[in-house]
Formats: C-alpha cells, structure tokens, sequence
C-alpha cells in the first residue's frame, strides 16, 4: 500500500513509521486531509531545524577559526614586540641624554644559564626608566659581534653636578 500526502509526495519514503500510517489510513478523509497537512508542516520544520543546526555549526566553524588566528597572532606580536622593545632599549638611546632625579633601584639577580655556543657572551639585565617609574630590562645571551671584543656593561652614574643619574649604555670594546 502507497501512503501519498495530498500533494502526491510518498509519506512513507520521508520516513514515517509504516504501521502508523496504515492506522490513520483507518480514518476518515477530513482527519487524513488535516493530518497530511500537520506532517507536511512537520517535515517543515524539521528541514527548518536541520538548516538552523547547519548554521549553528557554520557560524560555530567559521568563530572557532577566528579565535584560534587571533589568538596566534596575538601571541607571535607579544613576543616580537617584546624582543623589539628590548633591544631599542639598549641601542636607541645615546649616553648622554638620559638623566634622572632618582637613583636607580639594585640590579636584580639574574639566573644566568649555560650559553648557546662560545661566541655567546652574557649580556646583564639592567634598570630602565620609562614613563616616570624604573622597569627592569633582563639579561640574554648575545652574540659577539666579531672574535676578541668584549662586552662592557651599561651603568647608572651620579651626574657631575650631583642632580640626577646618568646612563651608560652597555657596547662591545
């Protein structure tokens, strides 16, 4: 037995339970013609509902993705931006123009590892002053600039008039 909807679409292939159907095949033709229509607004919704979960997933892709690229490229610039700003710390300043009122605190003490490779030297971490308060710039490994020099360490000096504190930048000798 064929179980149609009043628009010629087969009930039974969309998925319906078959001795269901042959029940309410037991029905008058009014109650049929209105439970067609209820199955048909049934399959509806479900169409509606599976397109909705497909949205659902799409949108849920599409954020996951963007996340995870903001995410990596919001670590790879913290770490960029921090190397940048450490070495413009130790180079872009000359000696003579960084006076300060206060001293500075005492150098940290630094944990200094086992060097990459004997053309390393280490390079002390030492205090910065930046916007009116002391930032501590840590140490690294370096590598020396060509065979036999040496590294001289910056330092914090007492100005000649006694007013303030003088930085010394650190370079190779």
């Amino acid at each position: 037995m064929k179980f149609v909807d009043r628009h010629g679409g087969n009930i039974a292939s969309a998925g319906w339970n078959l001795k269901w159907l042959r029940r309410v095949a037991t029905l008058p033709i009014g109650l049929t013609a209105n439970l067609s229509v209820c199955l048909a607004r049934t399959r509806m919704n479900r169409d509606k509902s599976r397109e909705h979960l497909n949205e659902r997933k799409f949108v849920r892709k599409h954020l996951l993705c963007a996340v995870l690229l903001s995410g990596t490229l919001l670590g790879t610039g913290c770490i960029n931006s921090h190397h940048a700003a450490r070495r413009e710390a130790a180079v872009a300043v000359p000696a003579d123009h960084i006076v300060v009122m206060e001293a500075p605190p005492e150098p940290k003490r630094e944990v200094v590892g086992v060097a990459p490779d004997e053309s390393h030297v280490w390079v002390a971490g030492y205090w910065m002053r930046v916007d009116d308060r002391w930032v501590w710039v840590p140490g690294h490994w370096e590598a020396r600039p060509r065979v036999g020099v040496a590294w001289v360490p910056g330092h914090w000096d007492r100005a000649a008039n006694n007013r303030g504190w003088v930085w010394t930048p650190g370079h190779w000798e």
